[in-house]
C-alpha cells in the first residue's frame, strides 16, 4: 500500500497507483500543509457550504467507507467485488475534487496578476472568479482521473466511489486522443478553461472563444482535435444546472457577498473571450505543480 494512501478509503490506493493526476495532487496538497480527517460531520451534511472551513482549517474530510464495506462482506460472506457491483449504494469520497480546490486556492492566493487585479472590479467578482477557478481545477482533474484509471469498456467502482464525474466512453476516447496529441498538461489546461466557461454559464463554445483559449495555452488544434475538444466541452456543459444556479447563488450570499450573484456572473460571461488570457497564468501555475509527465 502506498504511504500516501488512506487505508480506510475504498479505492484510494488503487487510484494513487493508476493516476498520476490523483497521485500528484495528493503530494502537492500534503506539501501545502493540508491534512485529511474523517471527523467532519457538518461537511458531509452540506459539502459546498463547508468549503471555506476546508480552506481555512486546511482539513480535507473523508468517509471511512472501506470499513463498512468490509464489515458487510464479512457479515454476509460475500466477496467485496459482488458488493461493489452496485457502488452507487455506498457513500463516496471526493478527495481529489476537494484537494484540487485547495491547490487552486493556494495558487489564487499567491499569484494574482496585474491583469487579474485590473479586471476584477470588486470583492464579489474576486470571490466568484476564485470559486469558478477552483471548480474548474477540480472538475478537470476528475476528468483526467477517469481517463487514467478506467479501462476501455467501463469505469471501475473506484471512480464511482471517489468522483462526482463519470465520463461515458465517447468522452474517455476524446480525452485519450487529445492526451496523445497535445500532451497531458495542455489537455488539463484546456479542460480548466472549459469548466470555467461552463460555470459562468457559457452554453456554446464559439470559434473566437476556442481560439482565445488556444492562444492563451500556446497550442493550435487541428480540425480532428477540435472535434474531440467539442465532445469534451459538451460533457463539461452537462454539469448539474441546480448546482450552477441555486447552490452557487446561496454559497455566494452566505459568504458575505452583497452584490447580485446573477449580475456579477453576467459580467464574467460578457468578457468570456477575454477570460482565457487573464485566467491562463493561474491555470499554468496549477498544472505546473503537478509535474505532468504521462
Amino acid at each position: 500500500m502506498s504511504s500516501l494512501a488512506l487505508k480506510d478509503v475504498y479505492g484510494d490506493d488503487f487510484l494513487l497507483k493508476r493516476s498520476s493526476v490523483y497521485r500528484q495532487i495528493r503530494k502537492c496538497v500534503l506539501r501545502a500543509g493540508y491534512r485529511f480527517t474523517h471527523q467532519a460531520e457538518n461537511y458531509f451534511n452540506w459539502p459546498l457550504m463547508h468549503l471555506p472551513w476546508v480552506l481555512s482549517e486546511k482539513r480535507i474530510p473523508y468517509r471511512r467507507n472501506l470499513l463498512v464495506i468490509k464489515a458487510v462482506a464479512k457479515r454476509h460472506g460475500i466477496p467485496l467485488k459482488k458488493i461493489l457491483a452496485a457502488p452507487v449504494l455506498v457513500e463516496r469520497n471526493v478527495l481529489l475534487h476537494e484537494s484540487a480546490h485547495c491547490l487552486a486556492h493556494e495558487v489564487f492566493k499567491k499569484s494574482k496578476t496585474t491583469a487579474l487585479k485590473t479586471f476584477l472590479k470588486n470583492r464579489s467578482e474576486s470571490f466568484l472568479f476564485e470559486a469558478y477557478f477552483g471548480e474548474a481545477c477540480a472538475s478537470s482533474s476528475e476528468c483526467l482521473l477517469a481517463m487514467q484509471a478506467s479501462g476501455r469498456a467501463k469505469l471501475p467502482a473506484e471512480i464511482y466511489l471517489n468522483s462526482y464525474l463519470k465520463p461515458e466512453p465517447a468522452v474517455l476516447r476524446a480525452l485519450r486522443d487529445l492526451r496523445k496529441q497535445i500532451g497531458l498538461q495542455h489537455l488539463h489546461e484546456l479542460l480548466i478553461h472549459y469548466y470555467f466557461l461552463v460555470n459562468v454559464r457559457t452554453h456554446k463554445l464559439t470559434a473566437r472563444q476556442l481560439r482565445a483559449i488556444e492562444n492563451a495555452i500556446g497550442i493550435e488544434l487541428t480540425a480532428s482535435q477540435i472535434k474531440s475538444a467539442q465532445v469534451l466541452f459538451a460533457f463539461a456543459g452537462a454539469l448539474n444546472p441546480t448546482f450552477l444556479e441555486i447552490t452557487n447563488k446561496l454559497h455566494f450570499r452566505l459568504n458575505g457577498m452583497t452584490q447580485d450573484f446573477v449580475k456579477t456572473r453576467a459580467r464574467l460571461k460578457k468578457n468570456a473571450a477575454n477570460l482565457p488570457a487573464i485566467l491562463q497564468p493561474h491555470v499554468r501555475q496549477f498544472t505546473l505543480q503537478l509535474a505532468h509527465t504521462k
